[in-house]
């Protein structure tokens, strides 16, 4: 029989993308899902939306208050039946396949989560570009250590996981939530990947993260903080985490009226390709560097 998929989909007012989002899961060639639509104290016209979709499988919950974005998924997995729960932001899309991909996944024992590779959908220009990142299976922290690759819209966990962890989701934190969780995943368990581009985000001009560089940057900088030294994982991977702190903390001051305390951090960054770059974007006038950096 096949595995039961709860899909989480959490929306704060999401009407623009909503039906792009929901048609991708409902033309799924694998059928045995729910979906549990949180919305979270919407405005516009969301929840009239999701209404008017007559499927079963289609399970409407909603907050009368404003919520934190990891509040709402951690009250969003309260209601979830399935076996596997995954998440598709309601600006993101699904290839049709993304879940029948999962077939094999869902029988297994060792790997308790599976992530794809991921296309681009640049909404001012239409412009879609598939991500060629190399992913990885199996213990991968390492490797996330180096070049995190794993989108939440593309991602399915073994419900299993959230007991064996005993925690759910950081409600602290508004961006870096669900690479806090990844991590913690992978820290512990096998991944298994799938090098297809099986999931689009979209990015466009409301993404919460590029428009709060500052919060991305103090969140990471109280995740790196927090970190276990006395794990030797974690140890043997703190200059990779050092690193991406200094970066968005100097990507943070650039698009800031702090953009000339940059340049001692640019100066210093340890990658060289990357500093050529940052010294290249430090040149630009600040008008520019905030129209390159919210591709």
């Amino acid at each position: 029989m096949e595995k039961l998929v709860s899909i989480l989909v959490n929306c704060r007012n999401g009407e623009k993308f909503l039906n792009e989002a929901i048609n991708s899961i409902l033309n799924q060639t694998y059928k045995r899902f729910e979906i549990i639509f949180f919305d979270n104290a919407s405005t516009d016209k969301s929840l009239k939306i999701i209404k008017s979709y007559n499927d079963e499988r289609i399970k409407i919950y909603n907050s009368k208050k404003l919520l934190s974005l990891y509040e709402a998924r951690n009250k969003a997995l309260e209601f979830c039946n399935g076996q596997f729960v995954s998440f598709l932001d309601v600006d993101d899309l699904w290839n049709k396949d993304f879940l029948k991909k999962r077939e094999q996944f869902f029988s297994q024992e060792d790997n308790m989560f599976s992530y794809s590779n991921w296309n681009f959908l640049f909404e001012k220009k239409n412009y879609y570009k598939k991500s060629k990142e190399k992913i990885f299976s199996g213990m991968i922290y390492d490797n996330l250590s180096k070049n995190y690759v794993v989108k939440i819209s593309g991602l399915i966990i073994n419900k299993k996981v959230f007991q064996l962890l005993s925690e759910k989701f950081n409600p602290e934190y508004s961006i870096i939530g669900d690479y806090d969780f990844v991590m913690k995943m992978a820290l512990k368990f096998n991944a298994e990947s799938i090098d297809e581009n099986l999931v689009t985000i979209r990015i466009h001009e409301n993404n919460f993260s590029n428009l709060n560089r500052e919060l991305h940057f103090k969140e990471y900088k109280d995740w790196y903080e927090k970190l276990d030294t006395n794990n030797a994982n974690i140890k043997k991977n703190l200059k990779f985490f050092k690193e991406k702190l200094l970066y968005l903390k100097t990507i943070y001051q650039l698009i800031s009226d702090k953009k000339l305390e940059s340049i001692s951090n640019i100066l210093k960054y340890p990658n060289n390709l990357k500093k050529v770059k940052l010294l290249i974007i430090f040149l630009m006038p600040k008008l520019l560097i905030k129209k390159l950096l919210s591709r």
